[in-house]
């Protein structure tokens, strides 16, 4: 006859109630979400991330999850962007953002000319630009319920807003600060050494940014900052950041340096070549220089910093040797 101990059965009808107990809730647990994430897509997202940023043009943008699908419609912007970490967020790139190398690889929205049907159809979740150059694209893809950026910068103060305005509306702010603090550390060492020179030691400086018509350089632009902070001196005194400049005006200057950047259409030996130039102090002196990259010259990123080192070196390599 078969004798059922009641103690034993308790115990092990607990023990049995306590594994299924448990078993019910590490499934329940691992099998769904955080509730700070949902599914976009194939992708979670972080929903706790709610916030609003202002960017330059006074537009407030209610951000409600961290962005994962990031188009760029300018240079500068795609460079912000992989300096912040945020390369596997980016969906799309303009044809002309060419740094860092990896960028080329982004699927394509355009050039200068935004096609908005390519960009729509990746589905992004920002889109970031320039205020001056894409604010009418930017306030259409607006008005489609996409959420925008919009920066500008002529100077190295403005350049750190970029950043933090970008930071901010994709969880990336201690990146940012530690992109900003660097640049301060550099360019304090550069003024450190530039500021020894006497004022008849500053280097009388042509910055020139385009030729046929000659473009360069005034009051407002980050060229300007640049050459101030290098411890050169403009020659051009203007209130606006692009001057049209004429060939002979430029002769009559006549500064030390002329710094010209790379181009893909010209060098410093075809310049001396102008009509006019042989006479130019900068041409006999051989101090027309175009080594220096352009687009750390041009472009308002974190490389601005080593476009205002390579000028403080091309001015004055006693000091930085």
């Amino acid at each position: 006859m078969f004798i059922i101990n009641k103690t034993n059965f308790s115990y092990n009808f607990i023990f049995i109630l306590f594994v299924l107990l448990t078993a019910i809730v590490f499934i329940t647990g691992c099998g769904s979400p955080d509730v700070s994430e949902k599914k976009q897509g194939n992708k979670v997202v972080d929903t706790d991330f709610s916030r609003t940023v202002i960017d330059v043009a006074g537009n407030e943008i209610n951000i409600e999850s961290k962005p994962i699908r990031i188009v760029s419609v300018i240079p500068s912007v795609t460079e912000i962007l992989y300096d912040l970490g945020l390369e596997d967020k980016i969906v799309g790139v303009t044809e002309n953002c060419d740094y860092p190398k990896i960028a080329s690889k982004k699927k394509k929205v355009g050039d200068w000319n935004i096609n908005l049907e390519k960009l729509i159809s990746l589905e992004p979740d920002l889109v970031v630009g320039k205020h001056t150059t894409n604010e009418v694209l930017l306030n259409e893809i607006s008005n489609l319920g996409i959420n925008t950026l919009m920066i500008e910068a002529q100077n190295f103060e403005e350049i750190y807003k970029s950043f933090e305005i970008i930071a901010m509306a994709t969880g990336t702010e201690d990146k940012a600060q530690d992109i900003i603090t660097d640049m301060k550390t550099r360019i304090e060492a550069v003024e450190k050494k530039v500021i020894t020179l006497g004022d008849k030691e500053r280097k009388r400086v042509f910055f020139e940014v385009g030729w046929e018509p000659l473009y360069t350089v005034g009051l407002g632009s980050l060229q300007h900052e640049i050459l101030d902070l290098a411890g050169g001196i403009n020659v051009v005194d203007a209130n606006k950041a692009w001057v049209k400049y004429s060939n002979e005006k430029l002769i009559e200057i006549d500064p030390d340096v002329i710094i010209m950047g790379t181009h893909p259409y010209y060098t410093a030996e075809d310049a001396k070549n102008r009509t006019g130039w042989s006479q130019l102090t900068a041409v006999k002196k051989d101090q027309v220089i175009d080594t220096i990259d352009t687009n750390i010259l041009v472009r308002p990123t974190y490389r601005a910093v080593e476009g205002l080192e390579e000028v403080a070196k091309s001015l004055y390599p006693d000091l930085f040797n």
